[in-house]
């Protein structure tokens, strides 16, 4: 039987495919990754990548079921792609916008690790965590300065790519006009994210954030954030950044909001985070579902895409904004709806 409040969830999922109020009846995911006009997750359940936005040169549509352990959702002016990793095998797979080769791996790995930059994909060999990177080169963005060291994290910018080492101090390599590959500080970092011309890293000695690259950021105040207190984790994009604090999971943003994507629409806490062009996505610490503000919603006249809004597991009655346009959605939609409040 049917509780009131899951019937009253069920209720406002259905008729208004409203995701935010119907929290609970939302996918849950155990990683997400925020593009320009696309986002991408792994169930939880089963590895499987759920992309929703901008479908354009398939940048929505996974070539495989996976399953996945880690993924990656590029981001730049115009269409992109998405590489991900396959928990058998850590064989890298894409798919999306593939100009310059960034979707067509250049070998089969083993990968630890993956990052979709703009035009350009690197990832990490297993076990020891030699750099290797495909797609374009025109900066020397693909060419890691160091690729037979022990790197154990790595990340994408528009034209730069930045690691770190085995003891935490950072690396990087390619465009450095505004010094986005030149890192201020020795570390050591527990985890790092570039933006578009500018790079962050996370202090493992007290959880606070460096930030180096771009002056232009300035005047969005995304260079470095709003205030010392420790961070969990971190994740930087064209011209603002985001932040998990570690004291309540709570996330705090700083730069560029002119849609809204570093103003967060809900306290928490999360577990993890990731920015895209003009949006950013959040999972829920306590199920695993998806959050996301800004640039995207189905109500935003100026776009057409809606990266920002996560699927719901059926469409309600509002299903032109959901991923489900096939004949037959409705009857889906009802059998979702009943098993989501456990009727039938």
């Amino acid at each position: 039987m049917a509780s009131l409040e899951g019937l009253l969830l069920g209720f406002f999922c259905f008729l208004f495919n409203d995701s935010d109020r119907c929290h609970a009846c939302r996918e849950s995911y155990s990683a997400i990754s925020a593009g320009t006009r696309h986002t991408c997750a792994l169930l939880a359940s089963d590895g499987t990548a759920e992309c929703w936005g901008d479908g354009g040169y398939d940048m929505t549509n996974a070539t495989n079921s996976g399953p996945y352990k880690a993924i990656s959702a590029g981001r730049n002016y115009g269409y992109v792609h998405t590489c991900a990793l396959l928990e058998a095998g850590g064989t890298a797979e894409c798919w999306g916008y593939d100009n310059f080769g960034q979707a067509t791996p250049t070998n089969s790995g083993p990968y630890m690790a993956i990052s979709a930059g703009a035009y350009f994909t690197c990832a990490l060999l297993e076990p020891h965590g030699a750099a290797e990177c495909w797609g374009d080169n025109d900066y020397g963005q693909a060419t890691p300065t160091n690729s037979g060291a022990g790197f154990k994290a790595i990340s994408t910018g528009s034209d730069h790519t930045c690691v770190l080492l085995q003891n935490g101090t950072a690396e990087c390599w390619g465009l450095d006009n505004f010094g986005q590959a030149s890192p201020t500080n020795s570390g050591p970092y527990k985890a790092i994210s570039l933006g578009a011309v500018f790079s962050c890293g996370l202090l493992e000695a007290d959880g606070t954030i460096e930030c180096w690259g771009n002056e232009l950021t300035t005047a969005y105040n995304s260079g470095q954030p709003q205030n010392s207190a420790p961070y969990s984790a971190i994740s930087a994009s064209g011209t603002f950044a985001c932040a998990l604090l570690e004291s309540d999971g709570s996330a705090e943003c700083w730069g560029s909001d002119s849609y809204g994507q570093a103003s967060p629409t809900n306290s928490g806490p999360y577990k993890a985070i990731s920015t895209g062009g003009s949006h950013t996505c959040a999972l829920f610490e306590s199920d695993g579902t998806a959050e996301c503000w800004g640039l995207g919603k189905p109500h935003d006249d100026y776009e057409q895409a809606v990266q920002a809004t996560p699927p719901s597991p059926y469409c309600g009655l509002g299903m032109g904004l959901t991923r489900r346009w096939y004949a037959g959605a409705f009857v889906e939609c009802l059998s979702d709806l009943f098993s989501c409040l456990n009727i039938g």
